[in-house]
């Protein structure tokens, strides 16, 4: 079984590299600008193989929660940075509430220790 160290370090390496497919769809033009369109299906690519190695380990409900969480809050702060999207004061508030989802549910998967003694 890989270490939670690895599987956090392939979950962010899936989130950044999902996060870049994300950028570079917008900068595709719908798929009318070569480069950007063949880094977003390259990085896509990537991202979804090794998310299938990362379920395998962590479990779908776990690992489609921070990638579709944290994807989620990673893409909206892009967007802001590189695109000037608003990113007002009531996303900022979503987006804090799906990350600390995204914790409690982490936490959740953590066996209690004290339940089988």
């Amino acid at each position: 079984m890989k270490s939670s160290a690895s599987i956090m370090l392939s979950m962010t390496i899936i989130l950044i590299l999902s996060t870049v497919g994300s950028l570079m769809l917008k900068l595709s033009n719908g798929f009318t600008l070569f480069l950007p369109t063949l880094l977003c299906l390259v990085t896509y690519s990537i991202s979804f193989y090794l998310f299938s190695k990362a379920v395998s380990v962590i479990g779908l409900a776990l690992g489609y929660a921070i990638w579709s969480g944290a994807g989620t809050a990673l893409n909206a702060l892009a967007s802001y940075l590189f695109f000037h999207e608003p990113l007002g004061l009531h996303k900022i508030i979503i987006l804090t509430i799906i990350i600390l989802g995204i914790i409690l549910i982490n936490q959740a998967r953590i066996p209690d220790k004290t339940a089988s003694n």
